[in-house]
């Protein structure tokens, strides 16, 4: 049987919500996951048609920059229609399924589900490990989910090498330690170092060099990349 890289796979969020990257959604898995409505975060490719599937699009890139809060009522209502006012099945994609259709999800949960969005990422993560919103897409949930419950459960902090989510700390902070530390990486060592317990970053033994220039979106993208390489293939 062929293994199937695990970007292509489909994840089941809830019972009548997937999330996949846009090489997932072809007939074959159409079929096998009963999807009735396929929703297109995603300016890069083209729109799914496929015989008796709604198909929903939006043009949207993933970059920090773009305003993808604009469609966050837009599409939550549209997911929830389809699965509660017709009983079909939701799948939602961008390019990798990763930032874009993955933010969608999490507004989802937020706004119908009415879980936090700490809560909605882990449950997502937890079904697709190596989801990742960039960084301005997290600020546009922390504004979303102020908005819904008047309080927030994940903040912005300053890593040292750019904003991230603070649900994301001890992940960077273990990236920048293993780059100052290359000797000991994946060591031991290394692991007894990070279970004990540590200061808010940054601090000074973790900070950057001071000249190194690292721009905060590449910076974000890498540790996406040190998550996707743990992840088993």
């Amino acid at each position: 049987m062929q293994k199937i890289a695990p970007l292509n796979q489909i994840a089941k969020i809830l019972d009548n919500l997937y999330l996949s990257s846009f090489l997932a959604v072809n007939e074959q898995n159409i079929q096998k996951y009963g999807i009735t409505c396929v929703i297109s975060v995603c300016k890069e490719t083209p729109k799914i048609t496929i015989q008796n599937v709604e198909s929903v699009k939006v043009n949207v890139l993933d970059l920090p920059s773009e305003t993808l809060y604009d469609y966050f009522d837009t599409l939550a209502d549209k997911i929830h229609q389809v699965i509660i006012g017709n009983r079909g099945t939701c799948l939602v994609h961008c390019a990798a399924g990763i930032s874009r259709s993955a933010s969608i999800i999490l507004v989802y949960l937020m706004k119908y589900l009415k879980m936090s969005l700490k809560d909605a990422h882990a449950l997502t993560k937890s079904k697709r490990p190596f989801i990742r919103p960039n960084v301005g897409f997290w600020k546009q949930l922390i504004a979303y989910e102020k908005k819904l419950f008047n309080k927030n459960s994940v903040k912005i902090v300053d890593s040292g090498i750019g904003d991230i989510p603070d649900i994301y700390e001890n992940e960077v902070r273990s990236m920048i330690w293993g780059r100052n530390n290359p000797e000991l990486a994946g060591t031991l060592v290394a692991q007894k170092k990070l279970e004990q317990p540590k200061p808010s970053i940054p601090e000074p033994q973790l900070a950057m060099k001071k000249n190194a220039k690292i721009d905060s979106s590449s910076a974000y993208t890498t540790t996406y990349r040190a998550s996707f390489q743990n992840y088993p293939r």
